[in-house]
């Protein structure tokens, strides 16, 4: 585990995630979006984010892919639960995890500042 990367992945990944939240609250959409549309926006916005945060570390689509899958299940599952919040948070950690042991893996990623 490159801890490292992981650490500039969740702080990237929650980052992002926290700024598109921010623009969608603020944004004027119709009552009732995150209702109804919020099962295709959330896990759409969750991937779009995951590519932000691949991209600026320098980790590949197919890390990134597999990463935001890991964290993005979990957090739906917690979602599902009723842990809004919390399953963002799992999935966060989660993600970072994830691109931290592909670094390790493919150490020309952990070379990266």
């Amino acid at each position: 585990m490159d801890a490292r990367i992981a650490i500039k992945a969740g702080a990237l990944q929650a980052l992002c995630v926290g700024l598109l939240f921010a623009l969608l609250v603020a944004a004027p959409l119709p009552q009732g979006f995150f209702r109804d549309a919020g099962a295709l926006v959330g896990p759409l916005a969750w991937a779009t984010c995951a590519l932000v945060t691949g991209r600026l570390l320098g980790l590949s689509v197919r890390t990134v892919a597999l990463a935001a899958l890991a964290g993005g299940a979990a957090g739906v599952a917690l979602t599902f639960a009723g842990a809004h919040l919390g399953g963002m948070l799992v999935a966060i950690v989660l993600f970072a995890l994830a691109c931290g042991a592909a670094a390790r893996r493919h150490p020309s990623l952990a070379s990266r500042p």
